[in-house]
């Protein structure tokens, strides 16, 4: 009996693993209402790339972007990988930027690469905003979107920009907040936005029990 309870034990571990370390595209919708927005306004996430491959110059997840049409697209950390070169993470970030309003934040990554630095002027340099605390206003139709942002949580700074968060969302308009980390919410709550967006968490959050 101990036996078989250790095997189905390993058994629904690799199961497990194979679905948080899938690297599988994969893709969800989420229809938000809100009394704040308008009219309908479109945005595209992508989180936890870790510059995995997608199609050839990451064509399969550029159309897959293309197809929904976004107002904008949202980057929310680990977009690079430390232990890997970067090659399918410029590709997919240039083409988009040619076409899309884009806004980033970091993550563990993307804080714990000495190139960081680095890597933040080239993508101001390609029109993608990072966000460190600040925010940047889309409008869309008859929408004032206020999109804030703040760096992993790894960084010195994190706290400091939530608070700077704090201080400039507008309660009448619709505001966002991209940050990496999910568990974090009752922080970002403390902010009174409207929407946390986030990556990390691998196949979704889990809680046992």
């Amino acid at each position: 009996m101990i036996i078989i309870v250790v095997v189905i034990a390993v058994v629904a571990l690799i199961c497990l693993l194979a679905v948080t370390c899938s690297k599988r595209l994969q893709i969800t919708h989420y229809k938000i209402e809100s009394a704040k927005i308008k009219n309908r306004a479109i945005f595209a996430v992508v989180t936890d790339l870790h510059t995995s491959e997608y199609g050839k110059n990451m064509q399969t997840l550029i159309q897959a972007i293309n197809d929904v049409h976004p107002d904008a697209v949202f980057f929310c950390g680990d977009i690079f990988d430390n232990h890997f070169e970067s090659d399918n993470a410029w590709a997919l970030l240039r083409e988009v930027a040619a076409s899309y309003t884009c806004c980033y934040v970091s993550g563990n990554n993307e804080i714990n690469d000495a190139l960081w630095d680095a890597k933040k002027e080239q993508l101001e340099a390609i029109d993608i905003q990072v966000l460190c605390g600040d925010c940047r206003v889309i409008t869309v139709g008859d929408n004032i979107i206020n999109v804030f942002g703040v760096d992993d949580c790894t960084s010195d700074t994190h706290e400091k920009q939530l608070e700077s968060v704090s201080k400039l969302v507008d309660t009448g308009k619709y505001n966002i907040l991209l940050s990496h980390r999910p568990h974090l919410i009752d922080d970002y709550a403390d902010t009174k936005v409207d929407l946390v967006i986030s990556g990390h968490a691998h196949g979704g959050q889990w809680r046992i029990p």
